[in-house]
């Protein structure tokens, strides 16, 4: 399982997860040693991590106080793609961030062999509930015009392997999951 190029963190550092679900990798992430907090709008994933002791909250990241909480590494696994508005997002997580502070983002991209091989069964596509998608380009793009800086893809995950496979079943008019 993906620990999301997170190193073991420095005594009190502080780790936040947007769209962090039943908290699985915050777990994983507790567990390393890092302060973790977690966001989420299903209701039942909050509450499901919530009875594992975990400080998940109910909602986006403007339910955040800017002023008062501030993080080391913020992570988004497959949500960047689901919010209305991107930049604004990433707007708020560069001001939650430490000085030094870093963010990690999984998204599908655009210009993927995947959307090139499977067309409008793509599972990337995900319509309607996939909202904007990226190219590295436009990623990057967006992440500098938000005050980021230093900003690197980083080495391959087998994610493909699965997305190709329910792309497939997409396209052969079965559920992909």
């Amino acid at each position: 399982t993906s620990m999301r190029h997170i190193a073991k963190p420095k005594k009190g550092q502080r780790l936040l997860d947007i769209g962090c679900g039943s908290s699985d990798f915050l777990l994983r992430a507790k567990n390393m040693g890092w302060d973790v907090t977690g966001l989420d709008f299903d209701i039942k994933a909050v509450e499901a991590a919530q009875k594992k002791r975990m400080d998940v909250r109910h909602g986006g990241i403007e339910i955040l106080n800017y002023e008062k909480e501030k993080f080391d590494f913020i992570t988004m696994a497959h949500v960047i793609e689901h919010v209305h508005d991107p930049i604004e997002t990433l707007k708020k997580c560069f001001n939650l961030l430490n000085k030094n502070g870093k963010i990690w983002i999984d998204t599908p991209n655009i210009e993927s062999q995947g959307l090139e091989i499977f067309g409008k069964s793509w599972l990337g596509l995900d319509c309607p509930r996939h909202l904007v998608l990226f190219s590295n380009n436009s990623l990057f793009s967006a992440l500098e015009q938000t005050g980021f800086k230093n900003i690197r893809n980083q080495p391959y995950r087998p994610v493909c392997d699965n997305f190709f496979r329910q792309s497939m079943a997409i396209s052969e008019s079965k559920d992909p999951f």
